[in-house]
C-alpha cells in the first residue's frame, strides 16, 4: 500500500463501510459512511486522522490514519458492478463490485437497467423500517439523502450526498406534473432545505424519517400514516429523468 506521500493515488475500502466524521475527532458527528470498494483521495492529514474526498461525489470528511490498513492504493478505477445483496453484512447493499470480488451464494449484482418502479420495489425490500441513522447508508441505519443516493445510483445516476445539494442537479417540476420516482424536498421554518424523499404514486412518498416509511405527501408536507400528524412542510420536486 502506498504511503501518504503519494497523493496521486486513490485508496478503495475493503471493509463493508467505514464512518467519516466533520472533525477529526471520535466524538464528532458522523457525516457520511464509506461503503465497501468505494474509492476516495487524501487532501490532508492532521494527527491520526486524514481529511479524505470521495470519487463518486465528492463528498469531504475525516476518517482515521489507520483505517488506511483496510484500503488498497489504486492507480486507476476499473467499472464495477452495483451489488444489491440484501443479506450479506460484509457486501453492503449498493456497493461496487467486480463480479470475481466474491462467489457467495448471497451476494446479486444489479445486471439490468431499472425503471424507476423496479427501483423503488426494490428499495422497500431492502430497506423498509430501517431505522434511521445520520450519515447512515446501509440496512444498519440509513438518513434521508442517503436513502435517495442509492436510489439513484440503482438507477445508475450520480448524486450529491445531501438534499440541499441534490435539488440542484435536477429539473424543478410542479405539483401537479409529478411523476412516480420523482424526489420531493422538504424545508424546515428558515426555507433551507432539510429533508428529501421518494414519491411512489397515491399521493405517498417512501422516506427515511425515525425509521425508513411510507407516509401520505400533501402540498403542505408529510402526514403520517399512523398519527396523522403533519411534518416537513414542502418545498418542491425534482424529476429524475433516466437516460435511454
Amino acid at each position: 500500500m502506498s504511503g501518504l506521500s503519494d497523493r496521486s493515488a486513490y485508496y478503495q475500502l475493503n471493509l463493508a463501510c467505514l464512518a467519516m466524521r466533520n472533525e477529526p475527532s471520535h466524538r464528532a458527528e458522523m457525516c457520511n459512511q464509506i461503503l465497501r470498494s468505494e474509492v476516495f483521495s487524501i487532501l490532508d492529514q492532521k494527527e491520526d486522522w486524514i481529511f479524505i474526498e470521495l470519487h463518486h461525489d465528492q463528498y469531504r470528511g475525516w476518517i482515521e490514519k489507520k483505517s488506511l490498513e483496510y484500503a488498497n492504493a489504486i492507480h486507476q478505477i476499473a467499472k464495477q458492478t452495483i451489488c444489491i445483496s440484501k443479506n450479506s453484512f460484509a457486501y453492503p447493499f449498493g456497493c461496487f463490485l467486480q463480479k470475481h470480488e466474491s462467489n457467495l451464494a448471497e451476494i446479486e449484482f444489479l445486471c439490468n437497467k431499472l425503471t424507476k418502479g423496479q427501483a423503488i420495489s426494490l428499495l422497500k425490500q431492502v430497506f423498509l423500517d430501517v431505522p434511521y441513522l445520520w450519515g447512515g447508508r446501509t440496512t444498519m441505519g440509513i438518513d434521508c439523502s442517503g436513502l435517495i443516493q442509492l436510489y439513484a445510483r440503482i438507477l445508475e445516476l450520480a448524486l450529491p450526498r445531501d438534499a440541499k445539494d441534490q435539488i440542484h442537479v435536477l429539473n424543478t417540476v410542479s405539483w401537479i406534473d409529478k411523476q412516480i420516482g420523482d424526489l420531493v424536498f422538504f424545508q424546515n421554518e428558515k426555507n433551507k432545505i432539510t429533508h428529501v424523499g421518494i414519491y411512489i404514486g397515491e399521493q405517498k412518498i417512501l422516506h427515511a424519517s425515525g425509521k425508513v416509511r411510507i407516509d401520505h405527501l400533501s402540498e403542505e408536507g408529510i402526514i403520517s400514516s399512523t398519527t396523522q400528524n403533519k411534518s416537513h412542510p414542502f418545498h418542491s420536486i425534482g424529476a429524475i429523468e433516466l437516460s435511454l
